[in-house]
């Protein structure tokens, strides 16, 4: 009897919302970048391939750059991190190579909420940006490990 009063009174309320946030996702899709780096973005100039501490030289090809920076990515966008699928596909790479990752991600606007957002909800971030925002201590901690041989830091 209390459910069907709940239902009554708050069901209209709970449907709206529900169409709220489906349009606005929506929206953001439509009048947000997606997951192609902004082109003239200052914050996030591109950083030298070549001088990495490791003295490394590319191992990867760019598709393949373009690929991994894509599947970070993939692995914290929307709800929830996957970070087995962020710590393993970096682990093959040498220092070069991961400044290649860094520069083929760019800067993608970031949403607390929703992962990937729309020009009006979220922070243009690069790539340590997201590891940031989605990492807790420990896991930011073994991500600078790994980034530690391409000179960049965290």
């Amino acid at each position: 009897m209390e459910g069907k009063k709940f239902i009554q009174d708050y069901g209209g309320v709970i449907l709206l919302g529900g169409v709220a946030i489906y349009a606005i996702s929506k929206l953001g899709k439509l009048l947000g970048p997606g997951d192609k780096p902004l082109e003239d973005s200052k914050s996030n100039p591109k950083v030298p391939t070549s001088g990495s501490p490791d003295g490394s030289v590319r191992q990867f090809t760019d598709a393949e750059i373009a690929s991994i920076a894509k599947s970070q990515l993939q692995a914290m966008d929307r709800f929830g991190t996957n970070e087995s699928q962020l710590f393993d596909t970096l682990k093959a790479l040498n220092g070069t190579d991961l400044r290649r990752v860094f520069n083929a991600f760019g800067t993608v606007r970031y949403s607390n909420t929703l992962g990937q957002g729309s020009v009006f909800f979220s922070t243009p971030l690069d790539l340590f940006g997201w590891y940031r925002a989605e990492l807790g201590s420990s896991d930011l901690n073994k991500m600078r490990s790994i980034w530690e041989k391409s000179g960049l830091r965290i």
